[in-house]
Parts: C-alpha cells; structure tokens; sequence
C-alpha cells in the first residue's frame, strides 16, 4: 500500500481549505495516476493507495497525520462521510512526496519510527542535507547546496558579476539568502541589492515593479507557504 501526500487545494489562510483544486495540485494529481499506472505495467501488482490532499496548511496536516499514526500497529481513517477505518500501518510500504521541504519533513516525523521510506519530487532545501536525521528520505531534485553554486558557476562563466537577489520573507528564503551571499563571494559576485518579498499582493507588486526597471540580473527565491498570494 501506497502512502501519498501533495498541495491539492487553494487556501486563503492556514485554517480552511477551499474546494478549488490548484493548476499545480491537478497536474500533481496527473503525475501520480501516471506513476501509479506505470508502476502495474511494470510488476502486474495493482497497489492501493491512500492520498492525503492538503492547502499547505501545517496544522491540518499535522492533525491528519497524527490521527494516522498515533497508535502503533494500526493506522485510524475516517471517510468523508464519518465512517472509520483502521489499516495496518504495516501495509504501507513507500510513502510518495510531499514537493515541499516543510512538507516532507513534517511526514518524515510521523514515519520514520515505523520505517517507511519517502520518495519526494522536490524537497530541495539544504536543511535534508543532513541525512543521519533523514535517513528514510530519497529526493529527485538536488539540494539548493547543489542548485547555488552551479547557479553562480553559469553566471561567473557569463561575466555577469553583479545580480539582484530577491527572497520570500519565509525560513527558507532567508536561509536561501544566506548560501546565496556566502557562495556569491566565492564566485566573485556581487549581490548589488537584496529585496525581501512578503506574501502580499501590495509586497509582489512591488517587486514585480522594480524587476521591470532594474539594469540587474534578478535572482529569485521564492518559497511562500500558500499558493495564492494575499
């Protein structure tokens, strides 16, 4: 049994998720019946899956996940129309996603005491980096740690020396801007000016506004909790 988990719906704050399905959780929601089909032409073993859709709220995620894998031998579901189930939790054999760092690590908690591995898309922060603490998590993309100093590698080669770096005012923008500047350094690059971007319309707009006049290279971070923009 397959265990899965992605951003699905719009969310207009961290308590209700609307019913609206994202462009991003539809083709998310494509990639995975594709995999899943391909998967049974391959070995002939149709798997069963649970799919845990979320907004990027880490609170109902969290109660979900909890409600889970609270206990130990059996995992406690209820349906969308109230009934409860129970499956053992020794059925699941791979958990898939989730593409967000937070996401991934938040799942990773629940399931690395009943040793079930997690195959993530993305997940790219250098914080997974550390893979005693993350021993059951397998990513498809490079770290950032990766991803940076290739980056700045294509723009040093390019003689482009100075950039404009923007960032989302989050955890992982901030930590981003923190490999950026240490690895610039090492390129020989000069950050000519660093805008911080918060998840507003009014803070987007700005940004957007500035890019559009800016002589600079722009190199851009952005990693908002919600999809939508405020």
């Amino acid at each position: 049994m397959f265990l899965a988990t992605h951003y699905i719906y719009h969310t207009n704050n961290d308590l209700v998720c609307s019913a609206k399905i994202s462009e991003r959780g539809y083709q998310a929601m494509q990639a995975f019946f594709n995999g899943h089909q391909y998967f049974l032409n391959i070995t002939g073993r149709n798997v069963s899956t649970l799919f845990i859709p979320h907004c990027g709220s880490v609170r109902k995620l969290t109660r979900t996940l909890y409600s889970l894998f609270s206990r130990e031998d059996n995992a406690a579901l209820i349906d969308v129309i109230g009934n409860k189930h129970s499956v053992p939790i020794a059925k699941f054999m791979l958990a898939i996603g989730d593409a967000q760092s937070s996401k991934t690590m938040l799942l990773e908690r629940y399931l690395w005491q009943h040793n079930i591995p997690i195959i993530s898309p993305g997940s790219v922060s250098h914080w997974l980096d550390n893979t005693v603490q993350y021993m059951t998590i397998a990513r498809m993309s490079a770290s950032n740690t990766k991803l940076v100093p290739l980056t700045l590698n294509v723009l040093h080669r390019l003689k482009l020396e100075k950039i404009l770096f923007l960032y989302s005012n989050s955890a992982y923008g901030r930590s981003a801007l923190q490999i950026i500047s240490d690895r610039a350094k090492f390129h020989h690059i000069r950050i000519q000016s660093v805008i911080k971007v918060d998840n507003t319309a009014e803070s987007v707009n700005e940004a957007a506004n500035l890019l559009a006049t800016t002589q600079l290279l722009p190199l851009a971070i952005l990693a908002f909790v919600n999809e939508e923009v405020k």
